[in-house]
Formats: C-alpha cells, structure tokens, sequence
C-alpha cells in the first residue's frame, strides 16, 4: 500500500501532467483556428471534457488524447512534446 506521500506525489504528478498536456492541446487547438465545439464534434467528446482537459482539470484518457492528435492534425513536434510531458511525469513518480 502505498503511503500517504506517495499517493500525493503521484497526485501532484497527474495535476502536473494534465496541465500541461493542456496546454498543448489548447495551444494546438488556438493556431489552427478550431473552436472547442468544433474540436468536440470531430472527436466525438464532450465540449465541456475539451475545456477541462485544456485547464489541466482532468487527466486525459490515452484514446481521447488519440483521438485529439488526429482531429488537431498535431505535428511531430507536438506529438513528441506530448510524449516527453508523460516521460517527464512517469520518471519523476518512479
């Protein structure tokens, strides 16, 4: 069982981690000129989950982050910035 203090770094972690990822989405989403209903739609997720998941208020779901990459047509830049915030988290947790 973890202790107390684990279970907070990890917490922190996570917060950390869906910040962000957040961010990127967001900015993402603002260069190309998509509206976050329109984001919604194409990925077939709540417009209100896209609002939170760009404040970093939840963490996102590896599908929907997924389906995020394909409907933002993400680079490979921002793809590999995806990935090093989850290496970034995942290390700082072990």
């Amino acid at each position: 069982m973890l202790e107390v203090s684990e279970r907070e770094e990890r917490a922190r972690n996570l917060t950390r981690k869906a910040k962000l990822v957040g961010e990127i989405l967001h900015r993402e989403r603002i260069a190309q000129g998509l509206s976050l209903t329109e984001v919604a739609d194409q990925a077939e997720v709540h417009r209100d989950t896209i609002k939170k998941m760009e404040k970093g208020e939840v963490v996102t779901r590896w599908t929907t982050l997924m389906d995020l990459i394909w409907v933002l047509d993400l680079s490979e830049a921002a793809c590999l910035e995806l990935f090093r915030v989850d290496m970034s988290t995942r290390r700082a947790a072990a």
